[in-house]
């Protein structure tokens, strides 16, 4: 009898343990930024719908890249965010810096040279 009174508890124990949160996604880390958002880019002062898409490279890094009904626009440089928080020079030049804020980015991405432009996104996760 108290074999199974034992045995009892010891399922009860492993069952509740094995019941916690196993999809909990730590503020800022790579699965926090993980995923596609979709809201309002403005380049220099001109206004559209934009979607933007972040995907995991690695453990940490991420990639991003950015499409509105006429331009698309890739980042190929790995970028490992600093919490929640990138800034970053890619390869090419071009100045980066988003915001996680919860379910919530804002994304600034500055080109200079002949065609300069500074870009703005404000979207949310979907």
């Amino acid at each position: 009898m108290n074999f199974l009174k034992l045995s009892f508890f010891v399922l009860l124990a492993v069952t509740w343990s094995a019941c916690g949160d196993d999809d909990a996604v730590e503020p800022c880390s790579q699965a926090a930024w993980r995923g596609t958002y979709t809201g309002i880019i403005d380049c220099n002062g001109s206004q559209e719908d934009v979607t933007l898409v972040i995907s995991g490279s690695g453990l940490e890094a991420i990639t991003i890249r950015y499409q509105t009904a006429i331009n698309s626009t890739q980042i190929v440089d790995p970028i490992t965010p600093d919490e929640c928080v990138l800034d970053f020079t890619d390869s090419s030049g071009t100045m980066i810096f988003a915001e996680l804020d919860g379910s919530n980015i804002t994304y600034t991405e500055e080109v200079s040279g002949l065609f300069s432009s500074t870009c703005t996104i404000t979207a949310t996760k979907n």
